[in-house]
């Protein structure tokens, strides 16, 4: 394993990782723990809004220019924001990796632009991004699952509100980025072929020589998870041919025993052709196209949503055919629960993550408190579970049912 970790001198942590595994490019990412959870209550999505301002300028030349040049160059620059983490990065050309260290410390440690013109542009363009997440199923189904699992502002909306958005000025928002955005805050990460520690040392000086923040102050603590009682929810919308559906519930914290136990449940249940409930549902009765799930987990939380969508007079069977189906995980065998480890190794096995995605992978890590290096144990973890550990996890304790459906569930309360 060829990982490489060091504290800079102004107090960031600098993760690198250049094993033979890695593409010919470089991923660069710097990631700033402050998200969604993190916003003042009255402007809800103001840490993704500060995100999409830190491309915006008009007066910084250099920016605008090493911007250009990135992606001219056949590269590519992007950022997100979740709820614990927003993070900016760039995929250079090794040969151009200098040209990526000064765009990105350069978009995490000046201002952006705070004036009207951008702001009444970004604004509109949050406006697009919020509607094309109501019209998105899945990004719905994904959002009401985590509101019917847990307490406000853990599962609100990453992105926001019309109202939330008319509220945000530049003086709340320079708050915001004064304290956010120190180098002391910062994880820097990246992955290609190239010297861990000389690049490192670049980021280094890049950063004393671009960073001009030094008013911050400390980072407010992070605000606790609170789970709650799961709880169906349907909302009825017109004009859908199908129910949209989510069977969601609490689960395994990360990096626990349980959580790889849930791993093997996960893949019993929705892990392929031959998956339990794609056999049920889909292949033995024709009743969806597809089944998807979703395991978050962090330090303090853990959620796992199963989503489909059938039609609507479907709903009710389908839903007994999940819970059929973590009944049947209960039952699981030695030899289905040898298949079953030897797929989730296999899958590791065959992975194909880019250099980016590995490096968003390493920061979620980082913050989730787990270590860049847990990424790399993972088949060590899954060879320790056993067949009990997995028929213990099956047991449904609570769950909840959300859905978006042209019309009311037989069993659902509006």
């Amino acid at each position: 394993m060829s990982l490489y970790e060091r504290t800079l001198q102004c107090g960031a942590r600098f993760i690198g990782y250049n094993g033979p595994e890695v593409h010919k490019n470089v991923a660069l990412a710097i990631a700033i723990p402050r998200g969604a959870v993190h916003d003042p209550p009255e402007i809800k999505g103001a840490h993704h809004f500060l995100e999409h301002l830190l491309f915006k300028s008009h007066t910084d030349n250099e920016r605008v220019a090493l911007a250009r040049s990135i992606e001219r160059k056949g590269g590519s620059l992007n950022a997100d924001t979740s709820y614990f983490q927003t993070k900016v990065y760039v995929n250079v050309n090794p040969k151009y990796v200098g040209e990526g260290i000064s765009f990105l410390t350069l978009l995490a440690g000046k201002p952006p632009e705070f004036t009207s013109y951008a702001f009444g542009i970004e604004r509109k363009v949050v406006y697009e991004e919020q509607g094309l997440y109501h019209d998105d199923p899945e990004c719905v189904i994904n959002e009401a699952s985590q509101a019917a699992l847990y307490a406000r502002p853990f599962g609100g909306n990453v992105l926001g509100s019309h109202v939330s958005l008319s509220r945000m000025s530049t003086t709340n928002l320079l708050e915001i980025w004064q304290q956010g955005y120190l180098p002391k805050n910062f994880v820097i990460c990246a992955v290609g072929p190239v010297e861990m520690r000389a690049l490192s040392d670049n980021f280094e000086r890049a950063l004393e020589r671009n960073i001009l923040n030094g008013r911050g102050k400390e980072l407010s603590p992070t605000p606790p998870i609170k789970k709650r009682q799961p709880r169906d929810y349907i909302l009825i919308r017109d004009n859908l041919e199908q129910c949209h559906l989510g069977f969601a519930m609490h689960a395994p914290i990360a990096n626990t025993r349980e959580s790889f136990a849930f791993s093997f449940l996960d893949n019993f249940l929705t892990g392929g052709f031959f998956s339990e409930l794609y056999q049920e549902i889909r292949e033995k009765r024709g009743l969806t196209y597809g089944i998807s799930s979703l395991y978050c987990w962090g330090r303090d939380y853990g959620d796992y949503t199963i989503e489909l969508g059938t039609n609507p007079k479907n709903a009710a069977e389908v839903i007994d055919l999940i819970r059929a189906g973590f009944a049947s995980a209960e039952q699981m065998d030695s030899r289905e629960f040898a298949e079953n480890r030897r797929m989730i190794l296999g899958r590791i096995e065959n992975e194909e993550e880019t250099n980016l995605d590995l490096a968003l992978e390493l920061l979620e890590r980082e913050e989730d408190g787990l270590g860049s290096g847990s990424y790399f144990r993972r088949k060590e973890r899954i060879a320790q579970v056993t067949l009990d550990e997995v028929r213990a996890v099956a047991k449904l304790n609570g769950h909840c049912v959300v859905a978006i459906s042209p019309k009311h569930i037989r069993g659902f309360k509006k």
